[in-house]
Parts: structure tokens; sequence; C-alpha cells
């Protein structure tokens, strides 16, 4: 029996140098950066709408360290594997489906992550609707695998649990392509503010493989839980 992969921990996900592509509403870009400054490059001026607006070019679009993204809030963080693949987008909708309760209720700052440019417009404007960041040293992936980039063999695409994952898929009229690299693993972590850990983290075994998302939910409840009371204005 193969030993049991060790959990990832925070210190190996601060640190990565990450790129926002896909746009921010004005509403999020002071969470999602972790700053209250001059807004970023590729911020949608007031009004607009995040999911529509163009994307931002990787040599212009802003750069923040990984740990800005929860350092003022708790925060979700999706690992995707290929923005084109329709098992990575079916994710990207059931987990934007609750951005109501993760981001509106509890307060979270929910992320994508992506390890390539190509497919990320057609991503995050259809299926996520949320920032997208590029990790270009594949930081975060790499911490989700222990230390070394994991790619799944070619020959997983053939077995019957990815079979009735695409099926899931198209039965959700999920539709997606075959450009990229989508062998990377991805996964999701959820993390709680600052530096009080990582409250829940999912390792993608094989294509298709998603985070159960009532046990998203519930640690997004804990991290929100273990967030300090914001004082009254």
């Amino acid at each position: 029996m193969a030993p049991k992969p060790s959990p990832v921990t925070l210190d190996a996900l601060v640190q990565a140098p990450l790129r926002l592509l896909a746009p921010l509403s004005a509403s999020n870009a002071a969470s999602a950066t972790g700053t209250t400054a001059e807004a970023p490059v590729g911020e949608v001026p007031n009004g607009a709408d995040a999911a529509t607006a163009a994307l931002t070019p990787a040599e212009a679009a802003p750069s923040v360290m990984s740990q800005t993204l929860w350092a003022t809030q708790p925060a979700l963080v999706f690992a995707v594997r290929r923005p084109g693949c329709r098992l990575c987008r079916e994710e990207a909708v059931k987990l934007a489906s609750n951005r109501d309760t993760i981001e509106g209720q509890l307060g979270l700052n929910m992320v994508a992550v992506v390890h390539e440019e190509l497919g990320v417009e057609e991503f995050q404007r259809d299926f996520w609707k949320g920032p997208v960041y590029l990790d270009e040293q594949k930081r975060v992936f790499t911490a989700l695998s222990g230390g070394k980039i994991k790619k799944a063999p070619f020959w997983k695409l053939f077995t019957p649990s990815v079979f009735r994952n695409v099926r899931r898929a198209g039965k959700a009229g999920v539709q997606g392509n075959m450009k990229g690299e989508g062998r990377i693993m991805g996964g999701l972590f959820v993390i709680k503010q600052g530096d009080q850990g990582i409250a829940f983290q999912y390792k993608e075994k094989t294509f298709g493989d998603h985070a159960p998302i009532e046990q998203v939910l519930g640690a997004c409840q804990d991290a929100s839980a273990a967030s300090p009371a914001q004082p009254e204005v």
C-alpha cells in the first residue's frame, strides 16, 4: 500500500509570486490583493461586470505574494489543473454557485490559481466568474504534490472513474476542450486568516476528482469562525 501523502503546511504556500489575470470588481479589489492602495491593473471600473471584462495580459498583470490572499480574511484557493478542461470547469461552476455563501455570508476570499494562461478568459468569464491568478513558478501545485510537480499518467484518462466523471460533467451541460497541459494535478485549499493555518485541503487524485462540496462549505464555516472580530465603524 502506498504511503499516505503528508498534508500541506501553510509554510509551503507562502512567498509564491502570483499574477492577477482575471479582473476584479471594485468591491473585492482590496481583499483579493491584500491592499487598500490604488486599484490594480486590470480592475473592472465601477459598475462593470467582472465576469465579462477583458483579461489582463500576464506581462501587465499586477503581482502579489500568495500570503496576501489570506492576510486580512480567510481564503478559498482553487488550484485549477487546466482552464479548458470540462471537469475543472464543472468544479468551478459548483464552487461559484456557492459564492454568495462563501464570500457574502462567510467572508472568504475566493480565488482560482492556474499554471498557464491558455483558456483562462473563457474559464473566468463563463464558469468561475471571480479572480484568477497565474502561478508561473507552479509553487501552489508543487506544494499540493509534496514538493514536486505531480503529473498524472496519460492512461488514467481511460479509467472507468474518469469516464464516469466526464459523463457527469456532460450531464451538467459543461463543455471543454483538449488545449493545454492537463496532467498537473490540482486541488483546493481553505485557509484561515493570517498565520492560523489551513482549515481544509484536497489533492486531486485523478481527472475530475473534486473536493466534496459539503466538506468545503464546512471548512469555510470553520475558517470564518476563526477570523478575528472586525471592529465596529
